[in-house]
């Protein structure tokens, strides 16, 4: 803090408080998928925190921020950005983005890379959580821990992935973390750190589940029946 004015408010982004699928720390790459929402959603606001460093006031003020144009590729009629303020007496605010549902979107995705600026009553905080690059598609995209978990689950199928979210939701699994990375509350976008039936045995019984729905169903990739039909392996 050898470089912190007193006489200067700095302000930054904290976490995101839509589901990610994992959490993020850190506002590099996130990404926003319909295809974890209701069918029938036309339309989601996402939600950024914005903190201050510095001294709250008893007046609103307004935030700097912008999308940066040349590096977004997401159409400006599927997205409203509401103009960001610091309210009164606080120390945290929100950034609102709202996303339109198009079916363009499960077919393709889209960047949005937006940043926060210094104006007239902010300077700009942490350097690493000004700026964001926002994925938003309609698709179930292959989360980070599927690679790990690939001899169990196979190669990457939406159509698993899928079912695999529906057998397995936070709640489900209390088993306490046992090693170094783990986090509580297993779920499908918390998944142990190492693939081992004796150390997680509620996540392997969820995928005995799984695996018995593709034996019992016959689901082909994309639902094209000239494909092998989709299977767990063993």
């Amino acid at each position: 803090m050898l470089g912190y004015d007193i006489e200067k408010t700095f302000i930054y982004f904290k976490k995101p408080k839509f589901n990610l699928g994992s959490a993020v720390d850190l506002m590099d790459s996130l990404t926003f998928s319909f295809a974890f929402e209701a069918d029938d959603l036309k339309e989601k606001t996402l939600s950024f925190p914005v903190q201050i460093i510095g001294q709250k006031q008893g007046y609103d003020r307004a935030i700097g921020f912008k999308i940066i144009k040349d590096q977004t590729t997401v159409p400006d009629s599927l997205i409203q950005v509401v103009p960001p303020v610091m309210r009164a007496d606080h120390f945290q605010d929100t950034l609102f983005i709202r996303v339109k549902r198009n079916a363009f979107l499960k077919k393709q995705s889209y960047i949005l890379k937006g940043e926060l600026y210094q104006n007239e009553t902010f300077a700009i905080g942490s350097p690493v959580n000004t700026k964001f690059t926002l994925v938003i598609t309609d698709q179930l995209i292959e989360p980070s821990w599927w690679f790990s978990w690939q001899e169990v689950f196979g190669s990457y199928r939406k159509e698993v992935y899928k079912k695999w979210i529906e057998l397995y939701p936070p709640g489900i699994d209390k088993t306490p973390p046992l090693l170094p990375g783990d986090k509580p509350n297993f779920a499908w976008n918390n998944m142990p750190v190492l693939v081992q039936p004796y150390y997680y045995p509620v996540t392997f019984f969820y995928i005995e589940q799984l695996r018995q729905y593709f034996e019992e169903h016959i689901v082909y990739p994309d639902g094209n029946s000239s494909k092998p039909r989709i299977y767990i392996p063993y």
